[in-house]
């Protein structure tokens, strides 16, 4: 994926999108998996848009235990609740789960008119506010996962809204087993027998990452 093709240029014309990538000075960088993407706590007015790969938005609790807050892949975006917010988020920050190349611009960019008041500066803020909304749909998502009580609901609530996204009963997680068992908030080791209990009841197959409903 080239900058021209992310989310924040649909339908603007390819001579307006060089000149906006210019004028908000956006920066590609890569990464490995494990590096840290961004720090909030240094980097509070970034907003990152993922061009390839996969990263988690975490903190840490009071044990210095990793929680995961939400899993993105390509061109979804990161930073920008934290940037709008008037309040200070911090403790959040970005890693990258599978190798992945991030576009970085400073929010100011969205949030205020260009002198010029430009018709594609509006789509590109249209366009942004589409991919929140997604996003807040996202986070409804995974209320509806969480609130769940058992580990084998959690699992299936999950497996059946990834089902759906993908509109077949076979699809990958886009993630490891482990940040599956951070991201339902599950001991590791217990997920697993979860998982083994019910592939071996007949309600799934698995083939590492690859899950298939069976009923």
């Amino acid at each position: 994926m080239t900058i021209e093709e992310i989310f924040l240029f649909d339908g603007i014309e390819e001579a307006d999108k060089k000149r906006m990538i210019s004028c908000f000075n956006i920066r590609r960088q890569k990464f490995d998996v494990g590096e840290t993407v961004c720090d909030f706590d240094k980097n509070g007015d970034i907003i990152g848009i993922i061009m390839s790969g996969n990263i988690s938005l975490a903190r840490n609790d009071i044990a210095g235990n990793r929680v995961v807050l939400e899993n993105l892949s390509e061109n979804d975006v990161f930073g920008e609740m934290i940037a709008f917010s008037d309040e200070n988020d911090r403790g959040v920050y970005a890693v990258c789960e599978k190798k992945c190349e991030i576009a970085f611009m400073m929010y100011e960019h969205i949030s205020k008119r260009c002198q010029n008041a430009c018709h594609c500066h509006t789509i590109a803020v249209e366009n942004m506010f589409r991919v929140v909304t997604k996003k807040a749909q996202r986070l409804s998502e995974r209320i509806e996962i969480l609130s769940n009580r058992s580990i084998r609901e959690k699992l299936l609530s999950l497996f059946m809204i990834y089902s759906q996204r993908e509109g077949r009963d076979v699809f990958e997680l886009p993630f490891s087993l482990s940040y599956l068992a951070e991201y339902i908030c599950a001991d590791r080791s217990a997920m697993m027998r979860e998982i083994r209990k019910m592939s071996d009841e007949g309600l799934i197959r698995t083939d590492r990452r690859k899950i298939e409903l069976l009923h």
